[in-house]
């Protein structure tokens, strides 16, 4: 019988496991899979974000933003593990990185920007009636205006 277990080194939740269910780790092989390389984090934001809309009016514009922040979420990935193994070498703690991590980040990424949307185009059209108000207001000026000469 073989049987394959996968499970995220971050946090307490694969030790706690371990302490748990110890036949399960006892004669077992561990298969450490290696970083994405930069390709794959590019290609997986990508199809991730190419649904989202980021608010522009036409298509070019679209790809152009959408180059960017998939080129960004890549650097920022791979800057944040360059950063995590200079902090092992300083300080002794390992703070994992791994793939999920990735995914976790775009995820955050598009709700927070579906949520900054929705906030702007709140605050959009609130300003929309004060400026229709302040016209209407205008407006009412000038008829009193009328009205007293």
């Amino acid at each position: 019988v073989h049987l394959a277990l996968c499970f995220s080194p971050v946090g307490e939740t694969l030790r706690r496991r371990a302490r748990r269910f110890g036949a399960l780790i006892s004669s077992c092989e561990i298969d450490w899979f290696q970083p994405w390389p930069h390709s794959a984090l590019i290609s997986v934001a990508t199809r991730f974000l190419s649904n989202v809309d980021f608010g522009l009016p036409n298509a070019e514009e679209h790809e152009v933003v959408l180059r960017k922040v998939v080129s960004f979420m890549a650097f920022a990935h791979t800057q944040v593990k360059e950063v995590a193994a200079l902090h092992y070498e300083q300080e002794g703690w390992m703070a994992y990185l791994t793939p999920k991590s990735y995914l976790e980040m775009i995820s955050v990424y598009i709700s927070l920007l579906d949520t900054k949307k929705h906030e702007v185009s709140k605050r959009v059209r609130w300003l929309e009636t004060g400026i229709a108000r302040l016209n209407r207001a205008a407006g009412d000026v000038e008829v009193l205006r009328g009205e007293l000469t």
